[in-house]
């Protein structure tokens, strides 16, 4: 039985040392790099909406403190309102509820609600399929 210090121990050459080292850090460095372009990809999706989670291709329904439902096409032009566009609004009757489109009130709005940031309980992304983008894409009620 060999008793000499150096028999259990394992020999690496340092050039092979130092090519292990070079391909970790070279992974590593893949790792990292795809994780940042994964951050940065998802930034510019979000930008394109201007809100976060936001499908900007298809409607949204905004649900504000008072009560109110706006329908709509929605963007965040800075940080502290949200701008809806091609809106529509939900009235309630003994009848029912009904989709009305904004530029038909008596007033004459313009295509355009700009809510605070602070009035939104929350935002939901409507189905293409669904009886309100459907409504909408049609024209309206």
């Amino acid at each position: 039985m060999d008793n000499s210090p150096h028999s259990d121990s394992i020999s690496i050459p340092r050039t092979a040392l130092r090519r292990i080292l070079n391909w970790t850090a070279a992974i590593i460095g893949l790792i990292v790099l795809a994780l940042v372009l994964a951050v940065i990809v998802r930034g510019v999706i979000a930008a394109a909406s201007g809100v976060p989670g936001i499908n900007a291709s298809e409607y949204q329904a905004v649900f504000l403190t008072n009560g109110q439902v706006y329908f709509g096409h929605l963007t965040e032009p800075n940080t502290g309102y949200y701008e809806l566009t091609h809106v529509y609004y939900l009235t309630s009757s003994k009848t029912g509820s009904k989709l009305n489109k904004l530029v038909n009130d008596v007033d004459g709005p313009e295509d355009q609600v700009v809510i605070n940031r602070s009035e939104v309980i929350y935002i939901e992304n409507l189905r293409p399929n669904g009886k309100a983008s459907q409504l909408m894409t049609s024209g309206g009620p």
